[in-house]
């Protein structure tokens, strides 16, 4: 070969190791996009049928942040947010689409949805792009004829009830112990924008068998109950409504018990805005008639309680991640009396506080963090708790409700992610 040519292959070389980066960008898309779900996504469905965008890993790299959020309906289904905010060359450019989720819905028809709705909120970014000049717009010619109405309440058959029926079982065994169990739920709902009415019952049934040194230990529970909810929507901020339950439930020790209690609620930020910001504090108070399976540590057999709690809820979804905390306070209203040392515990003094949160944070790229924590404080002896001591059977099978003062679980995790930035390639081998 002479040198003349290996000169020009040398050249040529250097020109395309020099062209390289040019023409991966090229064929790279303009749009970045960072999808985050707090509700199920079919990514690999998603990313097969939006191929004209880059998914990338980390929503620092991207230049479309899509955060899915949901809301129930009163039908069962879900209220479907999408929320687009541009950034970098699209900073300031943001937009918000919604669709249902009936619960009907396959799960094929709810990712159709999914992505038709994601192309949608996409193509306000595409048209500021090279991508523009390749954009198809399709509009079906029978929609020009007909066009679908949404039903109104006069429509409606159902007139917005919902009703529901789920039965489920189990059974398991092996030759030292057996488990049984059963339970069945019927409900009905009714929601409008001014008032939310549901009425539900349960029934469950559970037989466990424990066989240990020539000894055979049978553990049942079974409890029942009707509830019913009303909630009446006074303006954009405050609601009112009531609770009304009747129940049995051998491991609580009620062999029956039945409680009306009105139900306040304040909202310190409009309710529509509860997809992405919510505080809300919420007041329930009032009697209960219980009957008990056993002698109880106040020596009742019967007894009518007064109760309230007061709780404040706050959560809030942003684009580095999603935080939610609760504080609940729950007292008595009567007093108490031990009969055989003659003295009453006053009903304040019967009181728990409840606390939980849980943050899900990405503090910088690549590093993920999430935090949970649950603890309660108890003092004093509730009404139901019976006379008797638990036994260590009691205990281990956890057969019934016992006094604790305190309990707590934690929680935390961290991950730190590095490498390719990109993830658009769908392969669906071994199930993956």
């Amino acid at each position: 070969m002479k040198f003349s040519d290996i000169r020009l292959r040398r050249i040529v070389t250097l020109v395309l190791l020099f062209l390289a980066p040019v023409f991966s960008l090229a064929q790279s898309n303009e749009i970045r996009l960072y999808l985050r779900c707090q509700s199920w996504c079919d990514f690999t469905f998603v990313k097969t049928e939006v191929n004209y965008v880059d998914f990338v890993n980390d929503r620092f790299e991207a230049n479309v942040y899509c955060l899915l959020t949901s809301q129930s309906t009163g039908s069962g289904g879900e209220l479907m947010t999408l929320s687009f905010i541009g950034q970098q060359n699209f900073n300031g450019l943001d937009d918000t689409l919604k669709f249902i989720k009936n619960d009907t819905d396959t799960p094929d028809l709810y990712r159709t949805k999914l992505v038709r709705t994601l192309n949608l909120g996409l193509m306000r970014y595409a048209a500021r792009t090279n991508l523009a000049e390749h954009v198809i717009i399709k509009y079906p010619d029978s929609l020009m004829k007909v066009i679908a109405k949404p039903k109104t309440q006069e429509e409606d058959p159902w007139n917005y009830w919902v009703f529901r029926l789920g039965v489920n079982a189990s059974l398991s065994a092996n030759d030292i112990s057996g488990n049984q169990r059963g339970n069945i739920g019927v409900s009905a709902n009714r929601v409008t924008d001014k008032m939310k009415l549901s009425i539900s019952g349960n029934a469950s049934a559970s037989h466990q068998r424990y066989d240990y040194d020539d000894q055979e230990i049978l553990v049942s529970n079974n409890a029942y109950s009707i509830n019913s909810t009303m909630v009446f929507s006074i303006n954009d901020h405050m609601s009112a409504g009531s609770f009304i339950s009747s129940d049995h439930n051998t491991f609580n020790n009620f062999r029956h018990a039945e409680s009306i209690q009105p139900a306040f609620e304040y909202s310190f930020f409009p309710y529509r805005d509860a997809v992405k910001k919510s505080i809300t504090l919420f007041y329930q108070v009032g009697p209960s008639y219980h009957s008990y399976i056993d002698t109880t540590v106040y020596f009742k057999t019967n007894d009518i309680v007064y109760s309230q709690s007061l709780a404040l809820h706050a959560g809030v979804t942003k684009k580095w991640g999603y935080a939610y905390a609760s504080l609940g306070w729950s007292n008595y209203l009567n007093d108490f009396v031990v009969t055989d040392k003659d003295r009453a515990i006053n009903g304040f003094d019967v009181h728990s506080l409840n606390m939980s949160t849980y943050i899900s944070m990405q503090l910088v790229k690549g590093l993920s963090v999430s935090f949970s924590a649950n603890a309660s404080l108890n003092k004093g002896l509730n009404p139901n708790i019976p006379e008797a001591d638990y036994s260590l059977e009691d205990l281990l099978t956890n057969s019934r409700v016992y006094a604790t003062n305190r309990g707590y679980n934690l929680g935390v995790g961290v991950s730190y992610r590095f490498g390719s930035e990109f993830n658009n390639v769908v392969n669906p081998r071994f199930g993956g």
